[in-house]
């Protein structure tokens, strides 16, 4: 429908000033819109920034636990050798 009207009334003019038209449409139609999707964009960006520095902290923070863990482990691992030792000798004696 658009493009009905335009070609109506653009019918008798010369074909620079139809294409400075058209120019000059898509400018006013399509300009705005990309900057929008470009200020949206930046702002994407930066959420995915902070996303990804989180997830990285996460990632630090679950090492530091599992390596506690595995240290926690190791060391009940050990007194429960001792204990059973223990328990074996005074059975023995």
């Amino acid at each position: 429908m658009i493009v009905i009207e335009f070609e109506k009334s653009f019918a008798g003019a010369s074909s620079l000033s139809v294409k400075e038209a058209v120019l000059a449409a898509l400018k006013e139609l399509v300009l705005p819109e990309l900057q929008i999707l470009k200020q949206e964009m930046g702002e994407l960006k930066a959420v995915q920034a902070l996303a990804k520095k989180r997830l990285g902290d996460l990632n630090a923070h679950l090492l530091d636990q599992s390596r506690r863990i595995d240290a926690v482990r190791e060391e009940l691992d050990g007194r429960l050798d001792a204990i059973s030792e223990k328990l074996k000798k005074r059975l023995a004696a």
